[in-house]
Order: C-alpha cells, then sequence, then structure tokens
C-alpha cells in the first residue's frame, strides 16, 4: 500500500494554519509548503527500536536487583495470562525475540491507506492484545529460532507491571527519564496526541492527497512503540547507557548477547549478523 510518511514541524507549537476547505476534507496542506526544520526539541514518536531499548534496560536493572529471574517461565511470572501450553517460553526468550510466540488473530490487516486511516483510534486492553496472539501452538521451539516480535515486549513490559506493582510508563520515568533529566520523553499511556511542538506525520492516500496521521492510539505498542521523544533526548539515552550509567557493565553486555550461532531467523538468515558491532559497543575502553 501507499503510505508515503512527509514530516514537517507546524509552527512553534506544532500546529498551524489551514483552509476551512482543507480542514474539512481532512486534508493538511502543511507539509507541501516550505517549513523550517524541526527542532531539537520537536517530540515524534520514536517508534520500536527505541522503546523497547528503554523497556528492556527497566526489566535489566530488576534483574539486576534480583526481582526477575531471565529463566522464570513468563507463565508463572504473569499467571493467566498465556496459555499453560506456553510454559517452555522464558523472559530471556521475549527479549531476545526466540519466543516461538504465535502469529497475532483477529487483528485489522490494512492493504490502503485509508484503511490505516480509518482504524487509527482502534483500542485495544493489553490483555486484549495478548489474547490475540494466543490461538493455536507455539511457532517453533522457544530458543531455536529467532523472529522479531513486538508482543514480546508487550509481555515484559507486563512483567515490569506485575513485579513492582505500577505502569510501566512510571518504572520507565522513574528509573531513566528523571535521573537523565529527559524532560521531552514520555510514555503516552492512553493518550493518543503528541503534546506540545512537534513533528506531524502524513499519510499518502490512494488519491495522491494527504492525511495528518499524528493523532493515533498506541495501545497495541504498548512497551514495544508507544515511547514520545526528541532527538536530544534519544542521543541522551544512548550515550547513558553506553557509558554504564544505566546498567552495570555485565547487564549491558547481557543487553547485546545475541542466541547461540546454531539459532537462525525464521528465514535462515543468521542472527550473528551484528555480533562485532555489539561487541564494539559494549567493549571496555
Amino acid at each position: 500500500m501507499s503510505t508515503t510518511l512527509s514530516r514537517r514541524t507546524c509552527g512553534a507549537d506544532g500546529h498551524g494554519s489551514s483552509s476551512r476547505t482543507d480542514q474539512a476534507a481532512g486534508l493538511d496542506l502543511k507539509p507541501v509548503c516550505a517549513q523550517p526544520p524541526p527542532a531539537a526539541t520537536s517530540r515524534f514518536g520514536v517508534g520500536r527500536i527505541h522503546t523497547k531499548l528503554f523497556v528492556a534496560t527497566v526489566l535489566l536493572q530488576l534483574v539486576g536487583e534480583g526481582r526477575v529471574e531471565l529463566d522464570a517461565p513468563i507463565t508463572h511470572v504473569l499467571p493467566g495470562w498465556l496459555p499453560a501450553g506456553f510454559s517452555s517460553v522464558t523472559v530471556a526468550h521475549l527479549l531476545n525475540h526466540t519466543s516461538g510466540l504465535p502469529d497475532h488473530v483477529g487483528i485489522p490487516e490494512p492493504e490502503t491507506a485509508e484503511e490505516v486511516f480509518r482504524h487509527r483510534f482502534d483500542h485495544w486492553t493489553p490483555r486484549e492484545w495478548v489474547a490475540t496472539a494466543t490461538h493455536g501452538p507455539l511457532k517453533f521451539t522457544p530458543g531455536t529460532r529467532q523472529e522479531y516480535r513486538g508482543i514480546n515486549y508487550v509481555l515484559v513490559a507486563l512483567i515490569t507491571e506485575k513485579v513492582t506493582g505500577r505502569p510501566c510508563g512510571e518504572e520507565v520515568e522513574g528509573r531513566i527519564l528523571r535521573p537523565l533529566g529527559l524532560e521531552h520523553t514520555v510514555v503516552p499511556g492512553d493518550d493518543p496526541r503528541i503534546h506540545g511542538p512537534h513533528v506531524h506525520g502524513y499519510l499518502t492516500m490512494t488519491d495522491g492527497r494527504l492525511r495528518d496521521i499524528t493523532t493515533y492510539d498506541q495501545s497495541s505498542t504498548r512497551g514495544e512503540g508507544d515511547t514520545i521523544s526528541t532527538t536530544g533526548d534519544v542521543d541522551r539515552v544512548l550515550v547513558a547507557l553506553f557509558s554504564g550509567e544505566l546498567l552495570r557493565p555485565e547487564l549491558l553486555r547481557l543487553m547485546f548477547t545475541l542466541p547461540a550461532a546454531d539459532v537462525r531467523m525464521l528465514d535462515g538468515e543468521e542472527t550473528q549478523m551484528v555480533a562485532r558491532v555489539a561487541d564494539l559497543l559494549t567493549r571496555d575502553p
């Protein structure tokens, strides 16, 4: 489908003006006009990679505190959330995407930009979303293959909440955001909006028109892709992570420990392709 994304910052408050005709049609033509580049404090959805970094860091801090065991079955850590037949899946399998959880069933599968736009406010409770990935048997024996799955980190966030008794976003705030002074980063929870100056995202519809899709329900990406931040804050947290401010050396290395060499992706590709990069990032100076 055509989902070309054009992003601009629209004025100091993140918004700008458009004609009544454009507004009535649901269009925003600002991205096709000359706009100043986004400021370093312009917020945007940082997506799956950086959200998982925050969530994995908190989980590994809990491991370091002795409150979570990586080899614990998730059916024991989260009783009642998954079928008993999934008891071979451990916390470690979630973190490195070797869980083998089934594909989602019963969720929208948009094939056009219009369908994406129509489903932008679909809302899922955590239990509803997890249930969509529990139909049928595991796709493979946990730990024997690797497949990138967002549901793995949805469960990691739920484990954090179960262990701490607080929402995962509050743990991220207390353990990472406040200590590092990341004033522009938020975990929005059920709020679909980005507040303050921010970058807008647009969908190119099949007829070539643009529609603003910045306001978007993130309930299906809790813990795996819902964080709002800025380029400056992302840079700060990466520096803090690799300089040892957030994790002890053994935990940081654990974050970049890849599956065994004989574990391959579902398509047969090696999982060890980034091993040398991870080694460089965590090597003692």
